[in-house]
């Protein structure tokens, strides 16, 4: 029987195939799924207690997108994003969607920028500040975005700011997020 992480994979590929080429919204297919130890990567859900990014990922399919507040692409997708968090609330579904800042600033500092410079006080937010999150996930620059299979498996990865409000990157991840093992 396939694992959870090839079954993932081939689903993706077939919606990538559907979506005519071999990015959706420029998400690049990984030919080998990379696994990520997410009990080693820790991040601040709080500004009192640390725990591991897997305490945090939901069941099968996720979505982790890594941002900064000294990146200006970051600044300018992140009200994009909030949609479509809020779309995937609609749907059941907006747990899957994991938002990471890489900071060193604290967590308070984080959450007053989202709500005083970006107006964006609701939008959950972790923080990772120790510098692993990069090699871990093979990040090249901010914002990124990862897809995890349920095995923790990163499957496909986007560079740069995403089309969160296009309707083919929508229905594409929705398909994606519904792979629950």
């Amino acid at each position: 029987m396939p694992s959870c992480a090839g079954i993932a994979g081939f689903v993706l590929f077939l919606l990538l195939l559907a979506t005519g080429g071999a990015t959706a919204g420029t998400f690049e297919l990984l030919a080998d799924p990379r696994p990520v130890d997410t009990l080693r990567l820790v991040i601040e859900r709080d500004v009192t207690a640390s725990e591991p990014l897997e305490d945090v990922l939901p069941d099968g399919p996720a979505i982790v997108h890594f941002w900064a507040t000294w990146c200006a692409p970051c600044r300018e997708e992140l009200p994009a994003l909030a949609r479509y968090r809020a779309y995937l609330q609609e749907t059941g579904k907006a747990d899957r969607v994991v938002i990471v800042a890489l900071e060193r600033v604290s967590l308070d500092r984080i959450r007053t920028f989202l709500d005083e410079d970006l107006g964006l006080p609701d939008l959950p937010v972790l923080k990772h500040g120790d510098g692993r999150a990069g090699p871990a996930f093979a990040l090249f620059g901010l914002p990124a975005t990862v897809l995890l299979d349920g095995e923790r498996n990163v499957v496909a990865r986007h560079a740069g700011p995403v089309d969160w409000d296009g309707e083919t990157t929508r229905e594409t991840l929705m398909r994606f997020l519904a792979d629950k093992p």
